[in-house]
């Protein structure tokens, strides 16, 4: 040891590793002695240090592939981590493997998992997005797509977006998030399925049936390929409110079990190029023929359109209108249903009603403990009747609504659903007897000093 070896790296004395190791042999030699003792020889013979630097071989990666010695089988991350990381770029790229690991280590608990460790939420993202990557024709899966999808996934899940979305939302509905965060880490951290699905189109009888077949992954890509195919696309920083309204629209299609993976691609480009209005677009252009998910072969459904219009009828109060839609698409049942031929009656009434006379939509702060209304009823009409021509019709519906609430906050045993459905009796009949026409009716109530609303 006390020549240096040819083969040492010229700056092997700053090396902290290396000079560990030759002291650790220097040690060895001086306990057992000279080359003829058994113990000496027998250590010399089968330990063996191994030291390699990423940073200074463009085999790097295989050699930690090679030399791994946790005495375990190296998990799918590892391996891919091997695969795709640019010879040029080790440490750069090797840095951001560790802070995503870390990333998945936090969040491998979250949904209803119980993980030991990252490596099953990071294997399943990442078999996710090389799944995404072959369905839309990319040949080979790169460091810099994954930096994409990682980067959007971290987003997404981030208190930052959350806080831009109570922002932009403020005093509205946003409980739909938290349950759309839920089911995307549920899925991350549980699910046991494949993602290669396989794209029909142009494809014969064989290939359809395949992917007809794939309905469990296809439906779990609402809830991924949509958000990552917006990353892929941007080109330009993060439009937020029109991530909000992407994430929102395939979590309702991944809870109504819709799986059209085809559409996918045409949907986010439909939402980039008309801002989110989709019901503007040309629907000539709405025909998808080649996927048997959707209804009557058309990419948007009839109430999806219906929704974007109701969404947009009035600028002003965007964010109100979608809030309080949102916040009936979050009830127990679906406005869009689960599924062919399982939607009860309720639903299907709903549906018609909503279709034919429309959504009248009241919004109340009150404060609970004082006892009283501390904002008068803002009443808004989609597709039911034109506001500003019906204003007595309007005021005699606030009234009712003050009545109404006034009654349920003058009772000891106050009760959430009681005020609510009081609201909805009354104003139904009183609606009825002046229209005829029986809209639904979504009352929503604000309380004061309580950051929520019901």
């Amino acid at each position: 040891m006390d020549n240096t070896p040819y083969w040492f790296l010229d700056d092997y004395k700053n090396d902290p590793t290396v000079i560990s190791m030759i002291s650790a042999l220097k040690s060895i030699r001086k306990t057992f002695g000279s080359k003829s003792n058994f113990y000496f020889d027998y250590l010399l013979t089968n330990i063996h240090f191994w030291h390699f630097k990423t940073e200074a071989t463009s085999q790097g990666e295989e050699l930690y592939i090679t030399m791994n010695s946790r005495g375990e089988q190296l998990s799918d991350n590892e391996m891919q981590k091997a695969r795709v990381l640019p010879s040029n770029e080790l440490v750069q790229y090797g840095q951001e493997w560790e802070k995503w690991q870390t990333f998945f280590w936090r969040n491998r608990t979250k949904g209803k998992a119980n993980n030991a460790n990252a490596d099953k939420g990071f294997n399943n993202f990442l078999s996710c997005i090389e799944g995404f990557e072959g369905f839309n024709k990319e040949s080979n899966l790169n460091i810099s797509s994954i930096k994409t999808y990682m980067e959007g996934l971290m987003y997404i899940c981030s208190p930052e977006f959350k806080k831009k979305l109570s922002t932009i939302y403020a005093d509205l509905y946003t409980g739909w998030f938290d349950s759309f965060i839920f089911c995307l880490w549920n899925e991350i951290n549980t699910y046991d399925g494949k993602w290669d699905i396989i794209d029909p189109r142009g494809g014969d009888k064989k290939m359809r049936d395949e992917y007809k077949n794939q309905s469990i992954a296809r439906n779990k890509s609402m809830l991924f390929w949509s958000w990552m195919a917006y990353f892929k696309k941007k080109e330009k920083e993060i439009d937020d409110e029109l991530l909000i309204r992407i994430l929102h629209f395939y979590y309702i299609r991944y809870q109504c079990f819709k799986r059209s993976s085809t559409s996918i691609d045409t949907i986010i480009n439909a939402f980039i190029s008309a801002n989110g209005k989709i019901h503007t677009l040309d629907l000539s252009l709405n025909e998808d023929a080649e996927e048997e998910d959707n209804i009557n072969s058309r990419t948007f459904s009839d109430e999806e359109i219906l929704f974007s219009k109701l969404y947009y009828s009035e600028e002003s109060n965007i964010r109100e209108i979608e809030s309080c839609i949102w916040e009936i698409q979050d009830l127990p049942y679906f406005i869009d249903g689960k599924g062919v031929g399982d939607i009860g009656n309720i639903v299907l009434r709903d549906r018609r009603l909503l279709a034919d006379d429309g959504i009248f939509i009241a919004v109340v702060t009150i404060d609970r403990r004082k006892k009283k209304i501390v904002a008068k009823p803002k009443l808004t009409s989609r597709g039911f009747v034109y506001v500003k021509a019906n204003r007595d019709l309007m005021a005699e519906s606030a009234s009712i609504i003050v009545k109404a609430i006034e009654n349920n906050l003058a009772h000891k045993e106050f009760d959430w659903n009681n005020l609510k459905q009081d609201v909805r009796e009354d104003l139904s009949k009183y609606l009825f007897d002046q229209t005829k026409r029986h809209p639904v009716i979504l009352p929503v109530i604000m309380e004061v000093n309580q950051n929520r609303h019901r």
